[in-house]
């Protein structure tokens, strides 16, 4: 002999309290079965590039061409792209170029220095190899 379970209406609370308690069985029991209890974390992310029903929309020829105007699809519209993470890549890309350009103006100023610093000396070397050469021109023509 089956027993049957008696299934009593669910208690009152705040969303409840909105409307009276079903009193037909069948409507208590899909009451009591309802699970609401599910996080937002785990229902699973809605892709509509992935939508079989959606396919023909973005298999037309405007859609496919706007996608690849904003950044969607490739250039070819072969290829799937999330335009936030192209341009974290971009970005990131535009740092690295930034900051080895910096080097490089930080190395060309070091050379620069450099050379004007060796230039320099040259410069000093050579006006004081010519006060002595007119020194000692000057001293052997006295003595001559």
């Amino acid at each position: 002999m089956q027993q049957h379970c008696k299934i009593s209406a669910p208690k009152m609370n705040f969303f409840n309290s909105l409307r009276p308690p079903s009193s037909s069985k069948k409507l208590v029991s899909l009451e009591v079965a309802f699970d609401d209890s599910k996080s937002v974390d785990s229902y699973t992310e809605y892709k509509p590039f992935c939508d079989v029903h959606m396919q023909k929309y973005w298999n037309s020829p405007i859609t496919r061409r706007r996608l690849i105007q904003v950044g969607f699809l490739n250039s070819e519209g072969t290829k799937l792209l999330e335009p936030d993470k192209e341009r974290r890549k971009f970005a990131a890309a535009e740092q690295l170029i930034q900051a080895a350009r910096q080097r490089i103006s930080v190395q060309e100023t070091k050379r620069r220095n450099r050379l004007i610093a060796e230039s320099t000396q040259l410069q000093r070397k050579i006006v004081s190899l010519m006060k002595y050469e007119h020194v000692q021109s000057h001293r052997m023509g006295l003595k001559v």
